[in-house]
């Protein structure tokens, strides 16, 4: 027995860099894009809990460090990969049985997702009174850190993104995208087999359109309520000059910040439209692959609309600073929908099969550098906030500002990070994954 359990956990550690035919290599790219973004985004964002007030210092750098500012979309690419992901295997079963195994489906998704969290709850819910121990003593503000663990409830039922941010267990304020994904999970199939029950695939279009103008009108109504609730409670407006890295300066700063955060921000109903946006790419994958195929054909347009593509995804990370401040394109971009179309399309691009010779973008995505960093993303994504806050807490005596922090501390906690999630994917996720035998696309 010992043996067997020895060969298998050797088998999980060999498929982190073994290559894998039932993955397409340029979508585990975009995974490990998304990952790496996020987690230096992150590295910045908590420094500000150990430095309140650094954000004028970063935000004086050329903007081609202060870009990661918006390393949220990383977030973003997350949510069209997987709705593009669930779609294609939830659309696949439809054209072959029209019919969704339900059972199998959430049996699959809780053996995929919910062992290593339990395992990050458990863990976080030991280690949260320490961390705010820590920084309640040395960090002097005017408000003190809460632990929470009481609420690690919400997390286990993937609804803690309904409850305002500073009252979630602290150092899991990131799994709001969990929470979200979760209940696309729940709601996408269902939807699925109604649209097809009442065969409204045949106006698809105005299906389209309705979901867009729905997504819209909650986005720009929760802004609305958000703003009414924040002056009401704080007794003065949203703050302009409040971002992300600056919360912590004030207790008002951070009171606003986390109203705004849970009206607007992490939310699905305010923010599905990179999952919806995936969802449409894999409807196209799946029903409409001779046109994909017909189209991508055309090399001169279909190359033209990637440089879009590309440009916009680019454009979105320097948007805040090349932009005049009195310039908003928020009736275009609001909620990354341009950042997430262009995603979509990027995924089609590289996903698509075709005769064509694969493109730059594609052979870039599918370097073997990519794919075990792409394995160990999900539990990347849950352990990288307390391995940050445990490294900061390590380090911030023996440094003397928070670029000497997120310099040092960074390179730290990405090694322990990419560490643990490595253990994580080994003895954890590989232990209950269950196997699939499709050669079409990654593991949502």
């Amino acid at each position: 027995m010992m043996k067997n359990a020895y060969t298998h956990l050797l088998e999980n550690a060999r498929s982190l860099f073994a290559a894998d035919k039932t993955h397409l290599p340029p979508l585990d790219g975009l995974r490990a894009i998304a990952i790496i973004l996020v987690i230096l985004l992150h590295l910045v964002f908590y420094a500000q809990y150990f430095y309140p007030n650094s954000t004028q210092a970063f935000f004086e750098l050329p903007p081609a460090v202060k870009w990661l500012a918006k390393g949220t979309l990383g977030v973003d690419i997350f949510f069209v990969l997987s709705g593009f992901l669930i779609g294609v295997i939830l659309l696949n079963e439809i054209k072959s049985t029209n019919h969704i195994n339900l059972f199998l489906f959430f049996k699959k998704r809780f053996l995929r997702l919910m062992p290593v969290y339990f395992f990050f709850l458990l863990v976080m819910v030991g280690i949260s009174p320490l961390l705010t121990d820590f920084l309640n003593t040395n960090i002097p503000l005017e408000f003190e850190h809460q632990a929470n663990q009481h609420s690690v409830w919400t997390n286990l039922l993937y609804i803690n993104n309904f409850f305002i941010r500073h009252d979630q267990v602290f150092g899991t304020f990131h799994t709001w995208s969990l929470a979200i994904e979760e209940q696309f999970y729940v709601l996408t199939p269902i939807i699925l087999l109604g649209v097809f029950k009442f065969q409204m695939q045949k106006h698809i279009i105005r299906v389209l359109v309705a979901f867009l103008l729905l997504y819209f009108a909650l986005r720009f109504a929760f802004i609305a309520l958000g703003s009414g609730s924040i002056a009401a409670v704080t007794g003065e407006a949203m703050r302009k000059e409040i971002n992300g890295l600056n919360i912590l300066v004030s207790e008002i700063n951070h009171t606003q910040f986390s109203m705004f955060y849970d009206f607007v921000y992490d939310n699905l109903y305010t923010r599905y439209i990179g999952l919806l946006l995936g969802v449409v790419a894999a409807y196209l994958y799946v029903f409409k692959l001779g046109e994909l195929k017909s189209f991508f054909g055309k090399q001169t347009l279909s190359a033209a609309m990637l440089l879009a593509a590309l440009f916009v995804s680019v454009f979105a990370f320097l948007e805040p600073y090349l932009l005049p401040k009195g310039l908003k394109l928020a009736t275009l971009i609001e909620g990354n929908f341009l950042f997430s179309l262009a995603i979509a399309y990027i995924i089609l691009v590289v996903a698509v099969p075709g005769e064509r010779p694969p493109s730059i973008l594609s052979r870039f995505l599918s370097l073997g550098f990519f794919a075990p960093i792409a394995r160990i993303s999900y539990s990347a994504y849950l352990f990288h906030v307390p391995v940050i806050f445990i490294v900061y807490s390590l380090l911030f005596h023996v440094t003397e500002t928070p670029f000497e922090l997120i310099l040092l501390g960074g390179l730290v906690a990405i090694l322990f990070t990419a560490i643990v999630a490595a253990l994580c994917y080994i003895f954890i996720e590989q232990t209950f994954r269950v196997k699939r035998r499709s050669r079409i696309l990654p593991e949502a």
